[in-house]
């Protein structure tokens, strides 16, 4: 097993934990506590279109959905797609919302299509443990016309 693999295998069971006793709270996704998990939201959305219906957002990360809750709340009117490695996060996002469009991909898969584009791609908390910070920078380095 290589060291993404350990990294993707340790996180999936630390997120199944915490989304078996904390379901759908911020916590099921290690935010201590909804104001904080929705301050970054709006820092994360503050420059966006919300109001573009032709507009795409990817979200990376997406848990259990509390993003899509938050961009539609605040009046979003694009199309949202959430990519995650954890199922377990994915069920709860689509027993919240029906309409969610939520997939479970590794985006640092060597067979990982990145097809279809947006105009967003949106990454908050993805590789916060220090053992992820390695493969942050990867990630990083092959999708960020800013690296």
């Amino acid at each position: 097993m290589n060291q993404n693999e350990t990294i993707i295998k340790h996180s999936i069971e630390l997120f199944d934990s915490a989304a078996d006793e904390y379901s759908t709270s911020s916590r099921a996704v290690f935010w201590d506590d909804p104001q904080t998990q929705y301050f970054r939201f709006h820092e994360l959305t503050r420059y966006l279109d919300l109001n573009n219906g032709k507009q795409s957002l990817l979200d990376i990360g997406c848990g259990n959905g509390e993003l899509y809750k938050f961009l539609n709340f605040n009046g979003y009117r694009g199309q949202y797609t959430g990519y995650d490695i954890n199922e377990k996060l994915l069920g709860h996002a689509r027993s919240r919302f029906a309409e969610i469009d939520v997939h479970c991909k590794d985006i640092l898969s060597s067979d990982f299509d990145a097809t279809p584009t947006f105009n967003y791609v949106l990454m908050s908390g993805v590789f916060n443990r220090s053992e992820e910070r390695r493969v942050g920078k990867e990630c990083r380095s092959r999708w960020s016309p800013y690296h």
